[in-house]
């Protein structure tokens, strides 16, 4: 019941209070006393569900006139939340100190908490001494006009054994999962009865009778749950029982949708309960099958089920199981036993299944006349000759399982032409079996006996062949498909030319309509056709080879490779010596780029089954995987038997062979501080047709005792320097090389240590991106270098003019070398005209050679040595050019210091007399002031160089 008895008893303390405050306030109020009107109760009526929206509801409500006046005429009103009338009362007298109530009807227009108010003088023409007492909020909760009322009821009972006098708790809960309270009152029942009895014994304390059950509030579940102690009755049996409740036992609710939880049951042993109990198992529609599955009139069929013993004993061997059937109208009275297991010879313990087909499959050999509906009946010991814990679960009906009866259905056979095939392909004038295949449709369930076949055939002429009769044969059920094979000779020729293309058929099963079928409107097919095709040539691209390749099978970038296509004649003749003429093979690439390589023209008529390799040459020039296609006749000159197989390619990658090599590196022996020019050759093989290589290489010098130096090298004439930011090579010298271009000729100039003799191993390094050989990456040579120490100058020169000729002093000095003498050392001296020499120096032709002169005798180490040359004198200005070993005779140090150079000499008429210059040591070249010794050397030696011999 849905009341508010909180708000009657605040609305008491309310009256209390205001009744306490008049009395306070008595002995100071002025006027007459008058009537003080409230409400003192405002809820649903009695035993009444909560109100539902749109439907009128009765509710009760109790005044009180506390006054000491009468009010006459008052109405009572009721305003929903919003303040709008919801009803109103007849005019009733209050007399002073007098109470009453009333009912009236209201309607909810929403669902949830509703919060109405009544008031009392709601006309307001009453004067009362207290106005602010006349309201009363009531509580409501509404529930939809329209709803569902899904009364449950669960049994929790923990025994399942006990014993006759026993005290038992049971226990059992009843509740609505609806979202509306019943409208109508609910009785609940709990009962106690023998195990398969229908419910008559009530147990106390019920039945319980609910005026109404309400759904449990917003986010809560569960119902009320109630518990009591019973005692199981002294008398009685053993066996097994039952606990059943049921909620809404008379069935008031007209509101549940789900009655399926109106009842629970609970099943107890009373006693020793220790029998056996057969039964079937629950399988769903598997409980009981029947194999196949489509039961057909004539037929036999496997009917299977399993076993379960359910009860606390063993199940012994012998038990029998009989199958019945019922044709329909099932009424149960014409059950017929149709086979029986015999005995059977195992042992089901309790708690166990027993599901052997061969052992409880039963057949049913399903009469002739037997099309329609059948029930299937399992008996499971039907002489009761087992004593069990129950005996009413034995059955096991196909209706009960399948809550349908098992359709018979009748048989027929369903013939049709289901198509027509031939071994191979059809050719003109051969002779080939001429396949019709005749099944049934899935209509048929029954054999077509001795079925016959017609057939006419239609050549591509329209002349007609046949009919022939084939057969009789035995067709079976679908999906079984019999051939009617036909010995066809095809014609050659048709009209005086090759008789090809598509013969139509016409076939018909059962053409006297002998055999009585489910569709007699299927059995004739006029759509089939055969293909019949030339007899031709059929060239095809068996294997494409390319050569060479590496271990890989990869081709090589830039070499020149070879293409062969296998080409072979699979056809069904040889071919012609025209079409001989015409037989090409193209070759081409489909990746990475598509272009033609070229076509080759063979030239011969291939015999059936003989074949020919034809090859084109090729140089692949990218790096990528390539797709080379060869395809025999793409002008399609040559009529063959299939066009579509022409055609044939390999797929390979195509990798570089590129190598970097380097070979004939060349030096000379000789001095130390000499330049000793190398000279080498480095280049590439195999360099694609395309695109440019880098070939970088290093030059390195070792010498004995672990010297060695990477000499550094400057931009040449024919290679570059990389960047000093080179990922891989900065520094380093490199030829930029093409397949045009792929080698170079390299020279460079090396100076050994002037003050090294050595023994010197150079050694010439390449490196590239992309190099497959690294064993010819490097190319040695050997110099012997030897360290001089020997070394002769010229320390001055003096000119002396007489009267008709010039002497001209030269001092030669040995400062330093390795043998303590110099034997037959030589010094010439040339006389230039300073004009000559002034424009050009060395290259100037002399005025005179005044030829050369030997030391007498021998030089030793740290001497020195004067010649004296003369020259008849001439007028003009002069230089004077000296040069000790000439011939270069001896190996020296230093080759520079060997030239002297005079100061321009002036001469006069040869009658001016002779003019000594006096000595020439402080002399120099253009007048500059001479030095003398090796500190002159460093001075003269632009000049000298220019002076060198050629």
């Amino acid at each position: 019941m849905e009341s508010n008895n909180g708000n009657k008893l605040a609305s008491f303390l309310l009256a209390g209070a205001l009744l306490l405050s008049g009395l306070l306030v008595l002995p100071t109020a002025t006027g007459n006393p008058g009537p003080d009107l409230w409400i003192s109760d405002f809820y649903e009526m009695d035993e009444s569900p909560p109100p539902r929206t749109d439907t009128l509801y009765e509710v009760y409500l109790a005044w009180e006139n506390g006054g000491d006046a009468d009010a006459n005429g008052v109405r009572i009103g009721i305003d929903d939340e919003d303040g709008n009338l919801m009803a109103k009362s007849d005019p009733i007298n209050m007399g002073a100190g007098e109470t009453g109530s009333l009912t009236l009807n209201i309607t909810f227009d929403s669902v949830g908490e509703a919060f109405p108010v009544a008031i009392v003088d709601y006309d307001e023409t009453v004067s009362e001494d207290d106005e602010d007492n006349n309201e009363y909020e009531g509580w409501f909760n509404v529930e939809p006009e329209i709803g569902i009322a899904d009364v449950w009821t669960d049994l929790d009972i923990e025994e399942t054994e006990a014993q006759a006098g026993q005290q038992m708790l049971l226990r059992f809960s009843i509740g609505n999962s609806g979202n509306v309270s019943t409208a109508t009152p609910v009785t609940l029942g709990l009962f106690f009865e023998e195990a398969g009895d229908e419910p008559q014994n009530w147990v106390e304390p019920t039945p319980l009778h609910y005026i109404y059950i309400s759904p449990p509030p917003p986010g809560e579940e569960g119902g009320e749950l109630m518990e009591f102690e019973w005692q199981v009755p002294q008398d009685t049996d053993e066996g097994w029982y039952e606990f059943i409740v049921i909620a809404d036992y008379y069935e008031n609710n007209t509101e549940d949708n789900n009655f399926s939880n109106n009842r629970d049951t609970h099943e107890i042993c009373i006693g020793d309960c220790t029998l056996p109990d057969l039964t079937w198992v629950e399988q769903g529609l598997e409980s009981i099958t029947v194999r196949p599955p489509e039961a057909v009139a004539g037929e036999v069929v496997t009917v299977l089920y399993a076993l379960a013993n359910i009860g606390e004993g063993d199940a012994p061997p012998g038990i029998v199981i009989n199958l019945e059937v019922e044709k329909c109208p099932c009424d149960g009275s014409g059950w017929q036993q149709v086979n029986t297991t015999g005995s059977l010879r195992v042992t089901i313990g309790a708690g166990q299944t027993f599901d052997s087909e061969e052992e409880l499959g039963m057949n049913w050999s399903i009469p002739e006349d037997g099309p329609g509906d059948w029930d299937l009946r399992i008996v499971i010991d039907p002489g009761n000759n087992l004593e069990e814990a129950r005996e009413d679960n034995n059955n096991l009906t196909w209706y009960d399982v399948h809550e349908d009866y098992l359709e018979v259905i009748e048989r027929k056979p369903d013939l049709r032409v289901a198509g027509v095939s031939t071994p191979s392909q059809a050719y003109a004038g051969d002779t080939i079996d001429l396949d019709l295949h005749i099944q049934q449709s899935e209509l048929g369930n029954k054999m077509a006996t001795d079925t016959n076949v017609r057939l006419r055939i239609t050549d591509p002429e329209l002349q007609e062949y046949g009919p022939y009769t084939l057969g009789p044969l035995d067709v079976g059920t679908f999906p079984d498909i019999i051939f009617f094979t036909f010995e066809w000779d095809i014609p050659l020729n048709c009209g005086g030319s090759a008789c090809i293309g598509d013969y139509t058929l016409e076939v018909m099963v059962d053409p006297g309509n002998e055999i009585d079928e489910w569709d007699e409107t299927n059995n004739l097919r006029n759509d089939l056709s055969i293909n019949v095709r030339e007899k031709l040539p059929d060239l095809i691209v068996s294997d494409v080879v390319i050569t060479p390749v590496d271990e890989d099978g990869s081709a090589a970038v830039g070499v020149a490779s070879t293409i062969t296509a296998v080409v072979s004649n699979i056809g069904l003749r040889d071919m012609s010596p025209s079409e001989g003429a015409d037989f090409e093979v193209t070759f081409s690439t489909a990746a990475p780029s598509q272009s033609v390589i070229g076509t080759i023209a063979v030239g011969i008529a291939l015999a059936i089954g003989e074949s020919a390799n034809v090859s084109i040459g090729y140089i692949f020039t990218d790096l990528g995987t390539y797709k080379v296609v060869a395809e025999a006749d793409a002008a399609d000159d040559i009529n063959e038997m299939d066009e579509s197989n022409n055609e044939a390619y390999d797929i390979l990658p195509a990798v570089t062979s590129i190598d970097g090599w380097v070979q004939n590196v060349t030096t000379t022996d000789g001095l130390s501080g000499k330049n000793h020019p190398l000279s080498f050759e480095i280049g590439f093989n195999n360099l694609p047709a395309s695109g440019w290589q880098y070939l970088f290489f290093r030059v390195t010098v070792e010498g004995t005792g672990g010297w060695g130096d990477v000499l550094q090298l400057e931009a040449g004439e024919n290679f570059l320097i990389s960047a000093s930011d080179h990922e891989v090579w900065p520094n380093m010298a490199f030829v930029n090389l093409t397949a045009a271009n792929s080698n170079a000729s390299i020279m460079l100039n090396w100076v050994p240590d002037k003050d090294r003799s050595d023994n010197y191993t150079i050694t010439i390094e390449v490196f590239a991106v992309i190099d497959t050989d690294e064993d010819n990456n490097a190319a040695t040579t050997t110099a012997n270098i030897e360290k001089l120490t020997t070394d002769l100058l010229i320390e001055k020169m003096s000119v002396k003019d007489t009267a008709s000729s010039v002497q001209i002093i030269v001092d030669v000095v040995f400062p330093q070398g390795e043998q303590s003498t110099l034997w037959d050392v030589e010094v010439s001296l040339k006389v230039y005209d300073w004009d000559d020499y002034a424009a050009d120096g060395d290259a100037a032709v002399p005025r005179e050679n005044l030829g050369t002169k030997t030391i007498n005798g021998g030089l030793s180490r740290g001497s020195s040595w004067s010649l004296t040359f003369t020259w008849a004198r001439e007028k003009g200005e002069f230089i004077f050019v000296a040069e000790v070993d000439p011939n270069n005779k001896v190996r020296e140090i230093d080759e520079i210091n060997n030239v002297y150079t005079s100061d321009v000499e002036e001469f006069g008429d040869v009658s001016t007399g002779g003019t000594d210059n006096g000595d020439e040591e402080g002399g120099g070249l253009f007048g500059i002031p001479s030095i003398s010794g090796l500190a002159a050397l460093s001075l003269l030696g632009t000049v000298a160089l220019l002076r060198r011999r050629r």
